[in-house]
Formats: C-alpha cells, structure tokens, sequence
C-alpha cells in the first residue's frame, strides 16, 4: 500500500488465527468461544499470524498527494 497516499491505520486478518479451526472452536461452550475471541483480539495485528487468515483488511487515511 505503500505506492499510495496513505497512512496505515490498521492492518489485521478478518479470521484471525482461528481461520483452520473456526468450526471446532465455534461447537465449544460459549466460555471457550469468548476465550478464543479474546485471544484473537490481542494478537489480530501481528504481521507474522496474518498468513492465517483467509482475508486481510487494510485501513488507512489519504494524505497529502506526494511530489513525484
């Protein structure tokens, strides 16, 4: 994203590292799904777990055009 006018916001996998076990994780009681939310929710931008992940979600604001 670097070739455009903008600054990185955020950067996450939309699955998270719970992409290969989704259905599993989501048959357990609703104590181990929030367990498993939560986890993903403290590592979703790691950049070396976003190969996890199905999808990627890039969030960026426009800057100034720059000068080329």
């Amino acid at each position: 994203m670097a070739q455009f006018p903008l600054e990185k916001l955020h950067f996450f996998g939309q699955e998270g590292i719970t992409s290969p076990c989704e259905g599993n994780i989501m048959s357990q009681p609703k104590e181990i799904v929030d367990l498993w939310l939560d986890l993903c929710e403290r590592v979703y931008e790691r950049e070396d777990l976003l190969s996890w992940s199905e999808h990627l979600m890039y969030i960026g604001r426009k800057t100034a055009e720059r000068e080329i």
